[in-house]
């Protein structure tokens, strides 16, 4: 009997552990995004989030400014929700949240916003300044992802030294 729940508190365990690790979202820096195999999706990346393109901005307190044919979404935090609103979402291939304070990091995400989005490939979270001591790649990783509720299929890229 006590090896039976023994057992059973293991398997109860290792399905939590798998489950939580299905769930977590994908987060990486630009700098080991750039250096990772897949050029071509590098090369996509810096396309999406660097060239002109129809671009959506959603500013707080400003009304949305909407285009044709839109394939970017550039936010800042506080006009995140705002994401609900996008008449086009079928379009976008990458959101860019720009955040301007350290303040900021204080709001959290909703990534379920993102849900109907369903050709959007990539997150781009940037800021112009350092927001930990030191340039630590898991300080920068843990506040990005304390600012994340939920998740999503699309990949995280934060950089929080240059903003474009």
């Amino acid at each position: 009997m006590v090896y039976k729940n023994t057992v059973k508190h293991i398997l109860t365990a290792i399905l939590l552990l798998v489950g939580f690790n299905l769930s977590a979202q994908e987060i990486v820096s630009l700098t080991d995004f750039r250096n990772s195999d897949s050029k071509e999706e590098t090369a996509e990346f810096q396309r999406l989030v660097y060239d002109n393109l129809p671009t959506i901005y959603l500013r707080k307190e400003k009304p949305m400014v909407e285009v044709n044919s839109p394939v970017r979404v550039v936010s800042d935090i506080y006009s995140w929700d705002q994401l609900d609103q996008v008449k086009d979402p079928a379009s976008i291939e990458v959101i860019i949240l720009r955040v301007h304070t350290k303040r900021e990091l204080k709001q959290m995400i909703n990534l379920k916003l993102l849900d109907r989005f369903s050709a959007l490939k990539h997150v781009f979270i940037a800021g112009d300044f350092s927001i930990c001591e030191g340039l630590s790649k898991e300080c920068e990783k843990d506040k990005v992802s304390g600012i994340l509720n939920g998740s999503s299929d699309a990949l995280v890229v934060y950089d929080f030294q240059t903003i474009n």
